[in-house]
């Protein structure tokens, strides 16, 4: 690896320090603040009573930067994922792809492609920052956003609306 040539899957086992500082900033930066769930039967939480088909948004980043799960829980300290050998260590406390049978489906993969692209020289990227690229918008239309509207009382969504947002 490093210049002599890209990285490949075969080397993700060495990569040890690079593993510990994504599942850091993963930590540190959680995706979504919080979870959408919604109950399917009544039950009851630390003594509250929610009915069935109560929505209830979630903490996740306070799992993630839990004082008593995480010391020191606002620094940025990779080595809580590595063991006394620097190798990488699996925490199962570490949940930004959330649990159960709600995780992410694409978390192996991306957790491949993110060790894989950031332990690469920008050049073996396909690029190389020895000069500057000017950006252009080569796009002469107004850029725009689709929203669509939640269902009105009918079984089908209503069409998607457009609204210009810029001027080219």
């Amino acid at each position: 690896m490093g210049t002599a040539h890209a990285p490949n899957k075969s080397d993700i086992s060495n990569i040890h320090y690079l593993s510990a500082v994504i599942r850091e900033t993963q930590r540190l930066s959680g995706v979504a603040p919080f979870l959408s769930r919604l109950a399917t039967d009544n039950f009851e939480v630390q003594g509250y009573l929610l009915p069935k088909d109560s929505q209830m948004m979630l903490n996740f980043n306070s799992a993630l930067q839990d004082e008593e799960t995480w010391k020191d829980a606002d620094k940025f300290y990779p080595e809580r994922f590595l063991d006394e050998n620097g190798h990488f260590i699996k925490r199962n406390e570490h949940i930004p792809f959330g649990l159960g049978r709600r995780i992410c489906p694409g978390m192996g993969k991306l957790w491949l492609e993110w060790r894989l692209i950031f332990s690469c020289p920008p050049c073996f990227n396909g690029f190389c920052l020895s000069h500057e690229i000017p950006l252009q918008n080569s796009s002469s239309s107004r850029c725009q956003a689709w929203y669509r509207p939640r269902r009105s009382g009918t079984s089908m969504p209503l069409c998607p609306q457009s609204v210009g947002i810029c001027q080219a």
